[in-house]
């Protein structure tokens, strides 16, 4: 599988509207991607990134990576590195 070639509805919104299609537009996004935004998804709640990731692109090893993981600047590093 590709992860470049998600299919539409396996897209991720954000909440400020941006859709992220794949892994790699997550990873080009990220190191600009708004505080606000990223914490409206990476929260005590939960981490919809890792949500994603493992529901809807099957990377579960990035997924679990992550999933625990709160801080923009370790998550970033993390996204990057994958």
């Amino acid at each position: 599988m590709e992860f470049d070639k998600i299919e539409i509805d396996k897209s991720f919104k954000l909440c400020n509207g941006k859709i992220l299609k794949n892994f790699k537009d997550l990873k080009k996004y990220i190191v600009e991607m708004p505080d606000e935004v990223y914490n409206f998804h990476v929260n005590s709640k939960g981490n919809d990134f890792a949500f994603w990731i493992k529901n809807c692109l099957n990377m579960n090893e990035v997924a679990s990576s992550i999933a625990a993981v709160r801080k923009k600047e370790t998550f970033i590093k993390k996204i990057l590195e994958a």
